[in-house]
């Protein structure tokens, strides 16, 4: 449902932010899990970033949308890597829950 939002934030050259919630006082997410808005937020932005990202990159947005820039915004990224390394040792295991036929565009990734 997003891909109309990209589709324009690349015609216009704009980069599209993400920034995890930590939930503090919504249900699910990682409210349900600590009671607290320290750890909450700890928590919250890392995992949500990663899942943003996995999510841009084995729904095939990055390669639908080569120019699209994406800013990943207050998690650091020092996830990057330990993420990186999962999505490649997931793909390799679990090819037979996606299309074999997609290739996850990692070099690319990795460049930019």
């Amino acid at each position: 449902s997003f891909f109309p939002l990209y589709a324009e934030a690349e015609r216009l050259g704009v980069a599209i932010g993400i920034h995890g919630s930590p939930g503090v006082y919504l249900n699910a997410g990682a409210a349900d899990q600590v009671d607290s808005f320290a750890l909450s937020h700890l928590f919250g932005h890392r995992n949500q970033q990663q899942m943003a990202l996995a999510k841009l990159v084995m729904d095939g947005v990055l390669e639908r949308f080569p120019n699209l820039r994406f800013g990943f915004l207050e998690a650091g990224c020092g996830w990057l890597p330990d993420l990186v390394h999962a999505l490649h040792e997931h793909w390799e295991k679990r090819i037979r829950d996606f299309d074999p036929s997609y290739r996850v565009p990692i070099g690319r990734f990795l460049l930019e």
